[in-house]
């Protein structure tokens, strides 16, 4: 299976050079490629202290090429070694990884070793280079970090070549949801007398600006980030002059259409506008700042993302799942997901069997053909109007419950205890 797959890789990377000769480049510009890049790991733990490190035994980091959508190189990284560990059961001296004294090593580091998501970035950029390849943009989801690696290589190898980094809009999203969960918004700041706490309400402030970047960056060309982003604090307090003057394309500026009337504060809470303090108006600066600044814009101005490296990483948690170490077989597993991404599910069943010296014939390949029409079919579908206003639908339900709990928990019972309990007469 690595070997069909290495063969593979090798005929996407020559497909995408003829591409680029085809678009009428210069020589030298033939292997330019555009990639997203995200890493997979089998750690449980999520967040910075803990996101790779020795709990995590298997990484795997895929480069996805952004036009095709087809992954072109990857680099997995193993520290299970199931002859190693037998044989040091009679003999401590066996050693795992780069530096193995035992044939058949299945470990490519050490099981003590940490797995550094920048190393393997590193080795993903030394393999496209190899390969004639060199990733002039590199996508990643939240700040664009992880183009840093790719930068150092090539400055090494390639002097004067520059790597484009670019960040995944949808992370940078989450990260305006998770700056304002986290902050400590006093009470005042919301007036609101339905909920009792204020987690509920910064949640769906979190929504509120986050849906308001979204929509300030579709409608509205931005010559001047910290106006329009003083113009959004306004709105949030209630002052729309700003808004009406600007334009920024989520608020009207009037008092029958603007931007408090339809947010998630006002549907649900019943805010018409908040109260900031001089320090939370700071923060929600650098919270708006997260999408609307200038060095933000310019990282998110090629419209690329990372939702291929995503899909794929939920393909290999179903063939390879975090709970299993799959100490023998997991590189193999690795490459069987990449090649049905790449490929579908029937034309890839299709060129393993053949690859394997055991083709199908009509039948089999008939039924093949009739369950990739029943795939496209179901895809299709998934993306009509129709099946989009069902799961927004199924969403909004799901969040009302949620709301609705919320309330009903933290509401005001007049019930007292044992006032139902049956009482006696007294003479």
């Amino acid at each position: 299976m690595i070997e069909i797959n290495s063969d593979d890789f090798a005929f996407l990377r020559d497909q995408i050079m003829y591409d680029n000769s085809k678009r009428g480049l210069y020589p030298d510009e033939w292997g330019e490629v555009a990639i997203s890049v995200d890493s997979r790991y089998n750690a449980h733990h999520y967040g910075d202290m803990k996101k790779l490190g020795l709990s995590a035994t298997h990484a795997v980091t895929a480069a996805v090429d952004c036009l095709t959508g087809k992954i072109i190189e990857c680099v997995v990284e193993n520290k299970m070694c199931l002859s190693g560990s037998r044989q040091r059961q009679h003999n401590p001296g066996v050693v795992c990884g780069r530096n193995a004294n035992h044939t058949g090593c299945t470990a490519s580091i050490s099981p003590y070793d940490n797995i550094l998501e920048g190393e393997m970035n590193k080795k993903l950029c030394e393999k496209l280079l190899d390969h004639g390849l060199f990733p002039a943009v590199v996508t990643s989801d939240n700040d664009g970090q992880a183009a840093k690696p790719y930068q150092a290589v090539v400055t090494q190898r390639m002097p004067g070549g520059i790597v484009r980094a670019q960040s995944d809009p949808s992370h940078l999203g989450n990260s305006q949801v998770r700056a304002i969960t986290k902050y400590n918004f006093k009470k005042e700041t919301f007036r609101c007398t339905k909920f009792k706490t204020v987690d509920v309400l910064k949640k769906l402030l979190s929504r509120d600006i986050k849906y308001m970047s979204t929509m300030i960056l579709d409608k509205c060309v931005i010559r001047d980030s910290a106006a329009v982003v003083e113009a959004a604090i306004q709105c949030l307090g209630g002052d729309h002059t700003s808004c009406l003057k600007m334009k920024p394309g989520h608020c009207d500026g009037t008092e029958d259409s603007n931007w408090m009337l339809s947010s998630s504060l006002h549907k649900a809470a019943g805010v018409h506008a908040l109260e900031f303090t001089e320090s939370e108006k700071e923060k929600m600066r650098g919270v708006f700042n997260i999408r609307l600044h200038d060095r933000a814009r310019d990282s998110t101005a090629l419209g690329y993302h990372t939702q291929q490296n995503e899909a794929f990483h939920r393909m290999l948690s179903k063939n390879s799942p975090k709970n299993i170490t799959f100490a023998r077989n997991h590189h193999g597993r690795v490459c069987s997901t990449i090649f049905r991404f790449n490929h579908g599910h029937s034309q890839s069943i299709e060129k393993k069997l053949r690859a394997a010296g055991c083709p199908l014939y009509a039948g089999g390949l008939q039924t093949l053909h009739t369950q990739s029409i029943k795939i496209g079919k179901l895809k299709a579908y998934q993306k009509t109007d129709m099946c989009k206003r069902r799961r927004a639908a199924a969403r909004m339900r799901s969040n009302q419950h949620w709301y609705r709990s919320k309330f009903i928990q933290h509401a005001e019972h007049d019930y007292i205890k044992g006032q139902q309990d049956p009482f006696k007469l007294t003479n």
